[in-house]
């Protein structure tokens, strides 16, 4: 069985397993809303067509004979992401679960030279030679991009703070050269699919995943789905203005976040506190050593983060927020601080059960986010409403108890 030759009911269980990790039969029944006997039909050529496999089992019910556990089987195809932003790149390659990544990669985005497309192709090559894997076992890449991107047309269209981006065709370069599917998403919706589907977003309807390192990515997620906006530019938290006073962006704006709270920035103003002037110093470094100017840069970071989020907080009423990216993680500060300033001035009636969280995956999410894209594209995935919360109305019922019959087409999947 190929995965074109996937009925609506067959794609329904294999995402659910999929997002599930490991799941019994029984509680297939319970998140799908179809009978035990349709779950039998469907897992049973699902596993004889080798898209999942038992796992082991599940002792927890008590007396009687243990569920078998399902998931999807690990083997049955590979999926390259790619992080690119503007200072560095990130690649990683997985297996079918996503759980489990082969290799990885991290390289200075501007040493991809002039050929952008050529250059990533090469990095790509090499990690696949190093692991041996047969390209032809290559189901999907993904690209997550740290600026503007054309998700349908899979064109980058512009990274504001490196050049040469403009116009790229990762998605039709990808499909030709290495003969499989390619997505593109923008680098903070990416971050946002890996919290959602494998972090600690998967219970969330309303949430905002932030990411701050040598530049800011954003990903919002309103309703269970993406946001979007009218010219899929929503999300620019970074060019949000939050005090004129620190000059020019290199979008051409004044005051704007991401001029006072990134990597450059926030050495250029340590070097500049301790009378250094132009000489690069390392805030992380003297920041594990107590240095009052590196802690007060800190703070003052956090702040503006705060101040922005704050913001957010008011017009969206998220239920969670998440932040990721070298300078959460490195300077630990700066959340506190963020999440400190959030609490403070936001309206009492948004925080209401807000929780302000550290990213799960670290670094890597955004590698992570990017290859989930290509692997929810690779296996028909539903949009995030469709597969939410434990306890929501079962996603392969008609809404009045009845089951759908076996491959009875809805517009889940268009």
């Amino acid at each position: 069985m190929q995965r074109e030759e996937l009925n609506y009911n067959e794609r329904l269980i294999l995402n659910l397993i999929r997002f599930h990790g490991e799941i019994a039969r029984n509680n297939l029944v319970d998140k799908s809303g179809l009978s035990f006997s349709s779950i039998s039909n469907v897992t049973k050529r699902l596993l004889g067509s080798g898209f999942i496999i038992e796992t082991g089992k599940d002792f927890s019910q008590g007396g009687g004979r243990p569920l078998i556990l399902l998931s999807v089987n690990p083997d049955l195809a590979y999926f390259v992401g790619v992080d690119i932003g503007a200072y560095h790149t990130r690649f990683g390659v997985y297996d079918s679960s996503l759980k489990r990544k082969l290799t990885g990669e991290k390289i200075l985005t501007r040493d991809l030279g002039d050929d952008k497309a050529g250059g990533l192709y090469r990095v790509i090559q090499s990690l696949l030679n190093k692991t041996g894997i047969d390209p032809s076992r290559v189901a999907g890449v993904g690209f997550g991009v740290s600026g503007i991107v054309d998700s349908a047309s899979g064109v980058c269209l512009d990274i504001p703070n490196a050049t040469g981006w403009e116009g790229i065709r990762l998605k039709d370069y990808f499909e030709e050269r290495l003969g499989v599917l390619t997505t593109i998403e923008e680098g903070g919706r990416a971050m946002a699919v890996a919290e959602k589907w494998m972090g600690k977003a998967r219970d969330a309807l309303e949430f905002i995943f932030v990411a701050v390192g040598f530049s800011i990515v954003c990903g919002i997620v309103s309703g269970g789905e993406l946001l979007r906006g009218h010219n899929n530019v929503a999300g620019l938290l970074g060019h949000t203005t939050v005090d004129e006073d620190m000059g020019r962006c290199t979008c051409g704006n004044y005051g704007c976040l991401e001029n006072g709270v990134t990597f450059p920035t926030i050495n250029v103003k340590f070097s500049a506190g301790i009378g250094k002037g132009e000489a690069m110093l390392d805030i992380v470094k003297e920041l594990a050593s107590g240095d009052k100017v590196a802690i007060n840069i800190c703070l003052q970071t956090g702040q503006l983060i705060g101040i922005a989020l704050s913001n957010i907080t008011n017009i969206l009423n998220p239920e969670l927020i998440i932040l990721g990216g070298a300078v959460i993680e490195r300077l630990e500060p700066v959340f506190e601080e963020a999440r400190r300033t959030i609490m403070l001035r936001a309206n009492r009636h948004a925080l209401k059960d807000l929780k302000i969280l550290k990213t799960s995956f670290g670094e890597d999410c955004g590698v992570l986010g990017a290859a989930l894209n290509a692997a929810n594209e690779f296996f028909g995935a539903p949009r995030f409403c469709d597969i939410v919360r434990e306890g929501d109305m079962p996603r392969g019922s008609n809404g009045n108890g009845r089951s759908r019959g076996e491959g009875e087409e809805t517009g889940l999947w268009g």
